[in-house]
């Protein structure tokens, strides 16, 4: 199955109430994928997610109503690739059509039409939206959340202040000491030639997400974690033997933290107020 129907899967899926993390893990287990592929479906696919407004605001301005859900999630990936990625345009439009063919020649062109439009309109369309300051279509943020940041930095900061927090953070990972030392995991993110963003505690942010392909993630040597919730753990100062209970505790960063900090000696109950979520602690 082509990545790009994966991706238009798991849209189709978020828009119809699934969490989005919980509908990633899975296709990553369902299908046999590459690191490559998968690093390439996230990113579609949560950049999807995070201009959702500004993707669906462009494409009714170059098309009319669109009823197939399929269609309109594999116009958002494109729109989305020719505005925020540097894929190759004529690339995008192309690899569009042929996926739109298998449907009809039709279909081909009528996407073939629309992102061949986007592209001649895009430029002036993105440059309305600055001069109008709508942000909550070229962010895709909700106008409360503007008024809220405009109040805090005020109308000459607003832009920047939104393109600030639209910003993709690095990928953040905590060294578990029980199994693994910092100089360890310094020494093997030099091995693979990654670098250290910053460094809290035990949290290392990187540069580079292949670290969760590797070895050392899979035999939990080290966890995803970001400084927030390491801290949050962290600070509660729990000691060996300590009665924990940790409520909304999935997906488990914390539990895991509190379990390190005891060494594994001691009782946590972790639980969680949705059933759902409860398998992921």
């Amino acid at each position: 199955m082509s990545v790009k129907y994966v991706a238009m899967k798991l849209i189709s899926f978020v828009d119809k109430g699934s969490y989005s993390n919980i509908v990633l893990n899975d296709a990553f287990k369902e299908f046999y994928l590459t690191a490559k592929e998968k690093a390439f479906i996230t990113e579609i696919f949560y950049g999807v997610l995070r201009n959702k407004n500004f993707l669906d605001y462009m494409i009714e301005k170059n098309t009319k109503v669109i009823k197939k859900e399929w269609i309109r999630n594999l116009l958002r990936i494109s729109i989305y690739q020719l505005t925020f990625m540097s894929s190759d345009a004529k690339g995008v439009v192309w690899e569009a059509t042929e996926i739109a063919k298998k449907h009809g020649i039709a279909i081909s062109k009528f996407i073939n039409g629309t992102l061949r439009n986007y592209l001649r309109n895009k430029d002036l369309e993105i440059k309305k939206l600055h001069d109008e300051k709508n942000y909550e279509i070229l962010y895709s943020i909700p106008q409360y959340f503007c008024d809220i940041l405009e109040k805090q930095y005020g109308s000459e900061n607003l832009n920047q202040a939104i393109i600030s927090l639209k910003k993709i953070p690095y990928l953040s990972v905590r060294v578990n000491k029980l199994k693994y030392s910092e100089e360890e995991f310094e020494e093997f993110l030099k091995e693979k030639d990654i670098q250290i963003i910053k460094k809290v505690d035990t949290v290392y942010y990187v540069n580079s997400g292949l670290i969760i392909n590797s070895k050392e993630f899979k035999e939990g040597k080290i966890i995803a974690q970001d400084a927030s919730s390491y801290l949050a753990a962290k600070n509660l100062g729990v000691k060996p033997n300590d009665l924990v209970l940790d409520i909304c505790a999935a997906p488990g960063g914390k539990t895991a933290v509190l379990a390190e900090e005891m060494k594994n000696k001691g009782e946590i109950i972790a639980i969680d107020i949705h059933q759902h979520k409860k398998k992921l602690i």
